[in-house]
């Protein structure tokens, strides 16, 4: 009987979802856990696990070694760590689980190398940007093996005119969560919006937009998302979307405008308001009745009128001195 070669066992027990073969294959022969596959993109076990979106076997291999950045060098073999797998795309593992919209593997990927979320391909696309893209389910992914038959693109047409067709905003949700970038740009300029505009995901489009992805921004080619629309009541759809999102973020804005308006009533009269330790706390000079009502009757810097009982009440008030003979006895 012919035996195959370790590397084609390891990848057919991948693709059958045969985790304990996987498992038993890897233990066997660590040095061929990441087994690229020149023939398809350099494609590592990992990248193809990540494709079928088999979760066990993806947690399985990174519990081996798989793109750790730590490994076991007495059972891996070699003294580098290996990092992040990247094929001839340059797309990492969660790359290709995200534009095969499997949720739960984008997640752990996402929530195991943190650092990978916002990789960007070849093209300047991160994960969220393909999950964006391949949130309907008939949506045909750019990113896949050749081992793996790719799925078709949908009709011209957007999820709200074709019923038929299945968006699942789920993986977009979870990378959201795990802190994916909705600012970054691809290579020309495309955001988030303009992959999920593009691809008639309207569902996704919205879920970017509240969560704060930037509706107007604009490619190198000077378009906004919405002129990417697939039909004109998807570009209806998503310019409203922009117009109510506008709407909220003023009132928003109006809402936490702080008032600049300062009411008499608001301020004592003593010098309660004071800080402690303002300049002008405890420097103010108590005045006497008197002073106050005599402060009362001018401002400052005005020009008084002395009346002639005021002239003779500071002429009281004015201290006497006697002048004497330098040489006479006081």
């Amino acid at each position: 009987m012919y035996d195959l070669p370790v590397q084609l066992r390891l990848r057919r027990a991948i693709l059958e979802g045969d985790a304990l073969l996987v498992k038993r294959i890897a233990k066997k022969y660590p040095k061929y856990l990441h087994n690229p596959d020149f023939n398809d993109k350099s494609n590592t076990s990992l990248h193809l696990a990540a494709i079928l979106g088999n979760l066990e076997v993806v947690k399985l291999l990174v519990s081996l070694g798989h793109d750790s950045c730590e490994p076991d060098i007495a059972f891996m073999d070699f003294d580098g760590a290996p990092g992040i797998s990247l094929n001839t795309d340059s797309s990492t593992p969660l790359h290709l689980a995200a534009a095969n919209s499997h949720a739960d593997c984008a997640d752990y990927l996402a929530t195991v190398f943190k650092h990978s979320i916002d990789w960007q391909d070849k093209n300047g696309a991160t994960a969220l940007m393909l999950a964006s893209q391949s949130s309907n389910i008939s949506s045909q992914t750019s990113n896949t093996s050749s081992l793996v038959p790719p799925r078709q693109r949908p009709r011209a047409s957007s999820s709200a005119s074709n019923p038929a067709s299945f968006e699942d905003t789920s993986t977009v949700s979870k990378l959201i969560k795990r802190g994916a970038s909705l600012t970054m740009t691809d290579s020309v300029g495309n955001t988030v919006l303009h992959y999920a505009s593009a691809w008639g995901n309207l569902k996704t489009f919205r879920l970017l937009v509240s969560a704060g992805a930037p509706p107007l921004a604009r490619n190198h080619a000077k378009c906004a998302p919405a002129d990417y629309a697939l039909s004109v009541q998807a570009a209806a759809y998503c310019r409203s979307l922009v117009t109510e999102y506008e709407r909220a973020r003023k009132g928003q804005y109006e809402q936490d405008k702080p008032s600049l308006k300062v009411r008499s009533n608001d301020i004592p009269p003593d010098d309660s308001h004071l800080s402690p330790i303002s300049p002008a706390s405890g420097l103010r000079p108590k005045m006497s009745l008197d002073s106050q009502r005599t402060s009362q009757s001018y401002g400052i810097g005005g020009v008084r009128l002395v009346s002639q009982d005021e002239s003779d009440q500071e002429n009281e008030l004015r201290p006497s001195v006697s002048w004497s003979n330098p040489g006479t006895p006081i």
